[in-house]
């Protein structure tokens, strides 16, 4: 925090199974952190108001079905409903809401099935995300034939009214590399596109795209996510002895 740091994520795996996790929560809001995010699958959330209290101001939840039987298929689990319920309980205290999904040709990637997962969005104050399958050296072939790509889903947004938003639409820290696409009934709305992002939005991504990762810090040295750039060393981040970074408050003792 005394970089200038202004939001935090907690993510994983899964970050709900460390018993700590909500005390960190707790420490971050103590720290100054104006936005303190968690990236989970939902499963282990609970009661969403514990979050909400502790200071969680913004959820990504991943979400690649709202069909039971599909979602069991690709994550083993039952707890669809569950998962769902726990965005809803999101939307309902105000956090922000992001809900991502991996499409796979063969599971949920179906015409009928993005056109219902669209649809579901729009009914709820949120950010639907689909992103393309990732490709490992351990899923090479598999990735390859799986994979739906942006440019396919592009063509459901806009028959559905979503439109591109312009690349200043949105707060610079709600910015990414999607292709972000705002519902016509939210457009023109009094300051909906500064005030806030869970406006019946829609982005496509690419699959596991850097830039779109969250700094992460180790030992001193920062290092971006799903890339091998260089390292940083937090003493190039420091401000000058006694100047604070611009923006920066003294976190409490």
């Amino acid at each position: 925090r005394r970089l200038g740091f202004r939001k935090v994520r907690f993510t994983g795996g899964e970050p709900t199974v460390h018993s700590h996790c909500i005390d960190a929560i707790r420490l971050a809001r103590r720290l100054g952190y104006e936005r303190i995010a968690m990236t989970t699958n939902g499963a282990l959330i609970g009661d969403v108001t514990r979050w909400r209290d502790a200071g969680l101001t913004d959820i990504n939840v991943s979400l690649d079905s709202i069909d039971d039987d599909v979602f069991q298929s690709i994550t083993k689990s039952r707890d669809g409903a569950k998962v769902r319920q726990v965005i809803d309980d999101a939307i309902g205290l105000g956090l922000n809401v992001k809900v991502n999904t991996v499409l796979m040709r063969s599971k949920n990637g179906s015409q009928e099935h993005i056109g219902k997962m669209i649809d579901w969005a729009l009914k709820r104050r949120m950010t639907l995300r689909f992103i393309e399958l990732m490709e490992t050296k351990l899923n090479g072939s598999f990735s390859t034939a799986e994979r739906v790509l942006g440019s396919e889903i592009l063509p459901f947004l806009e028959a559905r009214g979503l439109k591109p938003l312009a690349a200043n639409a949105l707060r610079p820290d709600l910015r990414g590399p999607a292709d972000d696409r705002l519902h016509h009934r939210h457009l023109g709305g009094p300051g909906h596109r500064q005030a806030g992002r869970n406006h019946n939005l829609c982005a496509v991504a690419g699959p596991g795209n850097p830039r779109r990762a969250t700094a992460r810090v180790q030992r001193g040295r920062i290092r971006r996510a799903l890339s091998r750039q260089r390292v940083v060393r937090g003493a190039a981040l420091r401000p000058p002895e006694g100047q604070q970074p611009a923006g920066a408050v003294q976190p409490p003792h």
